[in-house]
């Protein structure tokens, strides 16, 4: 009987699966391909069939399903404090109530702050556990002797949930003696009830709340309590003409640094080619002249020049300035193509 070698050497890379490095190790430009973008399309189709486009509420900010009930973003904590309290305990008369659910299978995802669809909450709560009413008149130091110190989280684990999340953990703290009903989800209900049937010794016999799910809890939370304005899936309103102050309020609407920059930038050259213009034409004013209906020429622009000088193309008139008291000479004749001076105070051609 031969012996098979097999060599298990082989090399190996962790990917950081995002689309700019899928990509860049296909070397293409697009994952697109005409079977998958067909796929898509149908699954694109299916969920808004299903209407897990439908938005549910207005989530205020993002909560984290793996932080401890501590914190503020806690989803975990949302759910203990004013899920179940507003849409479960609120049925029933009193406070005497508990509700306890296993971290391990409760929430998948985290939920985002803006709209949550139904999608987004199915992420979230995948399970849609059937809640139980494990019994209505459970002892408190019982519940605490069967399953421990309520939201309890030992020091050593590297999680900061504990195994069971209770619902009224304080109250339940406060009042040992008094006598407590017990809801939990579908998954956990049998160990509940067998442990603290373990402690007091008598029958228990959860009951179903038939139509009561964790999803519901969470939808009649998000639709009363995050109700918002939202735009319907589909129902887009017609679009608007674009008018200069629309493209202005629209492009400060998200005011960056970058677009902060650009218009400073744009409106320096603005006034800086404005303010080229105006002088030039300033200046081309100040040094043109204008012959009148007599055909004479005004040069007292330069009386305060001592010496200027000009080529000329063709024969022209030199006067002298009128307002200084000079008694201007006779036309003198130039000829063509000469190279002229002249002294205005002097009255001399040179």
């Amino acid at each position: 009987q031969k012996s098979i070698s097999i060599n298990t050497d082989f090399e190996h890379i962790f990917i950081n699966t995002t689309v700019k490095l899928m990509k860049d190790l296909v070397h293409k430009n697009t994952l697109r391909t005409p079977n998958g973008t067909k796929l898509s399309n149908f699954i694109h189709k299916t969920r808004k069939e299903l209407g897990l486009f439908q938005i549910l509420g207005c989530s205020p900010a993002n909560f984290n399903y793996k932080s401890g009930l501590q914190k503020s973003d806690s989803l975990w904590r949302l759910y203990t404090e004013r899920v179940v309290p507003t849409q479960l305990f609120s049925r029933y008369k009193g406070n005497d109530n508990i509700l306890i659910h296993g971290t391990t299978v409760g929430f998948r995802h985290n939920l985002f702050e803006g709209n949550v669809t139904l999608n987004d909450l199915i992420s979230a709560s995948p399970f849609n556990d059937t809640i139980y009413l494990v019994d209505d008149n459970i002892k408190g130091g019982d519940i605490i002797n069967a399953l421990g110190k309520p939201n309890y989280v030992d020091p050593d684990s590297k999680y900061e949930l504990p195994y069971f999340a209770f619902a009224g953990a304080e109250n339940l703290l406060a009042n040992r003696d008094a006598h407590f009903r017990v809801f939990t989800g579908d998954f956990d209900v049998a160990y509940i009830a067998e442990k603290i049937m373990s402690i007091n010794d008598r029958n228990i016999e959860p009951k179903e709340l038939v139509g009561v799910t964790t999803g519901f809890l969470w939808e009649g939370f998000m639709n009363k309590m995050w109700a918002c304005p939202v735009q319907k899936p589909g129902a887009e309103e017609p679009e608007k003409p674009k008018t200069i102050f629309w493209v202005i309020s629209n492009y400060f609407e998200t005011f960056t640094a970058l677009k902060v920059t650009a218009f400073i930038l744009t409106l320096a050259m603005i006034i800086f080619f404005g303010w080229m213009f105006v002088c030039r034409s300033q200046r081309k004013s100040t040094f043109s002249y204008n012959n009148s209906e007599s055909g004479s020429s005004d040069l007292s622009h330069l009386d305060d020049l001592s010496v200027d000088e000009f080529e000329t193309n063709q024969n022209i008139n030199v006067y002298m300035p009128s307002g200084r008291g000079l008694t201007s000479p006779p036309v003198a004749k130039l000829p063509r193509k000469t190279y002229q001076s002249f002294h205005p105070l002097d009255n001399k051609i040179i």
